[in-house]
């Protein structure tokens, strides 16, 4: 059995894998291969981001494979298709959790993803909301180095906010259909800033004063 992946599409992804020592599932890209469309889907539990393609992924009435999770170490040892991602490379279901490639193989992690769509909201109601900016960097990254290499991704992500729920993050250009967008779960706050630093008021020293 053969399946055909997006190499661009595993690598924008992988950036919301998670890094963590627990949750081996979440350690990868989960592909779903739906009748006309591929999907990729990672998570840390704090951010995620999806991206998909059309595919032809039918076999008379069947879906040529299950959903399956590649691991994120195998995937990072991918390059860039500066081709423009078109022609998918093709891969060779082996027994063992294992993807054969004509330059690589991918491994399988045997586990069940969890069913992210729970926590992708379908509106958000733009109540202001407070992010880790930690988090929210793999978004900037991932945009800037696929900009140009996946149709319509933009190379500035903003994001909706949706007070304490999920906000959605856009990663693609006005006019273009949406291929890849993310997820951020809000923070609560610590303590604010309100107000600049007092030392900020403070009068620069002359330079008379600053020889003395």
């Amino acid at each position: 059995m053969k399946v055909s992946l997006s190499t661009n599409h595993l690598l924008a992804t992988v950036y919301a894998a998670c890094n963590g020592e627990t949750r081996y599932y979440l350690h990868g890209v989960n592909v779903e291969f739906l009748p006309k469309r591929t999907i990729y889907t990672a998570t840390d539990g704090q951010i995620l981001i999806c991206a998909t393609h059309e595919a032809d992924n039918i076999t008379g009435d069947q879906c040529k494979l299950d959903p399956m999770i590649i691991d994120k170490a195998s995937i990072k040892l991918l390059k860039l298709d500066k081709s423009g991602d078109t022609d998918h490379p093709v891969y060779d279901v082996l027994e063992g959790g294992r993807l054969a490639g004509r330059d690589h193989i991918l491994k399988v992690i045997d586990g069940t993803f969890p069913d992210y769509r729970r926590v992708v909201p379908s509106t958000v109601n733009n109540e202001l909301a407070h992010y880790n900016l930690n988090l929210l960097l793999p978004f900037a990254a991932c945009c800037k180095k696929f900009e140009g290499y996946i149709e319509g991704v933009h190379n500035m992500p903003t994001i909706s906010h949706n007070g304490m729920g999920p906000g959605l993050v856009n990663m693609s250009s006005p006019g273009y259909e949406c291929q890849l967008f993310g997820v951020a779960m809000p923070t609560r706050p610590g303590e604010l800033m309100t107000s600049r630093p007092t030392w900020l008021s403070e009068n620069p020293a002359t330079a008379a004063q600053a020889a003395e």
